[in-house]
């Protein structure tokens, strides 16, 4: 009997420690109207499927958004209904693009306004996920955060649901059908990849993680949560809340590597090695191709 308690508790230590565990967050909120829903529609629609599943979201927001399609008023429901809110630039500028200085502006402008919120938390995400072309840049933006009392609203898994949903508001607009059951079973395909592809990065190189996955506050999103989360259950993962993803230990670092938008994971796994750990759906090629193989806009 002791024998077979020790064995019984020997296996399980051994268990990976948060294995299977995701947080959703989106980016880009909120956005304006678009063919499927209005933006009022789609965050009554997204609250709607977080409730019913119980699960805590966090919403990267650009600020510059606020005027249009009530945006203002969507964060506002967003917080009520529990879900944080964080930076994601006043309007969506990728530092790649801009002055260091303008880039930090950004930050402040969206910071004034998004702190009102009762949610709010200072977490910032960078557009794109791109933190410059070179160290300094890189640092001198990162030690403006780490001073305004911000941490980096880092990725593991990004999600080209932005793709699909360019196709789909595509074939709307020109007044095509199209078939919303094979955009979400190709959105759940891909999601599903994505997360296995950062999972296995992870145990070769860091051991078992907290996952979060980057959304967009889209039209597919918003149609298609339901089943993404189901999928993601059905495959045995659980939906942890954001805070819950970034208390990871494991993660909890800045990596030194400018090799940065494919995600935390892939960045810390080039810091130790140099290899370039690349999304299997990175190409736009091969998204067109699986879109257009699924047969989702129907001739």
């Amino acid at each position: 009997m002791n024998n077979l308690f020790l064995i019984l508790v020997s296996s399980l230590l051994a268990l990976p420690l948060h294995a299977n565990e995701i947080a959703l967050t989106f980016d880009d909120a909120p956005r304006g109207d678009e063919l499927i829903y209005s933006g009022v529609e789609r965050t009554q629609k997204i609250i709607d499927v977080l409730k019913q599943h119980g699960i805590q979201t966090m919403f990267f927001v650009n600020t510059n958004r606020f005027p249009h399609a009530k945006g203002a008023e969507r964060i506002a429901a967003y917080s009520k209904a529990g879900h944080l809110i964080a930076n994601h630039t006043h309007s969506h500028l990728q530092l790649k693009d801009a002055p260091v200085k303008a880039f930090l502006e950004e930050i402040d402008r969206a910071d004034k306004l998004l702190r009102p919120f009762p949610t709010f938390r200072p977490w910032f995400r960078f557009p794109n996920l791109g933190e410059g072309t070179s160290v300094e840049i890189r640092d001198h933006v990162r030690n403006h955060l780490k001073q305004k009392g911000y941490r980096n609203g880092y990725v593991t898994v990004d999600n080209h649901d932005y793709f699909i949903d360019d196709q789909v508001q595509a074939a709307l607009k020109n007044g095509q059908k199209v078939n919303l059951d094979k955009a979400c079973e190709m959105l759940a395909d891909i999601m599903w990849d994505g997360i296995k592809f950062y999972d296995e990065v992870a145990q070769k190189h860091l051991g078992p993680v907290r996952h979060v996955l980057l959304m967009h506050e889209n039209d597919i999103e918003a149609h298609c949560l339901d089943k993404l989360i189901s999928h993601i259950h059905a495959k045995g993962w659980k939906v942890i809340s954001p805070e819950a993803a970034f208390s990871d230990p494991v993660l909890k670092n800045e990596p030194d590597t400018l090799y940065l938008n494919q995600g935390r994971i892939a960045a810390i796994a080039h810091a130790k090695t140099g290899i370039k750990y690349i999304s299997p759906w990175l190409s736009g090629g091969a998204l067109k191709t699986e879109f257009e193989k699924r047969q989702i806009v129907e001739k």
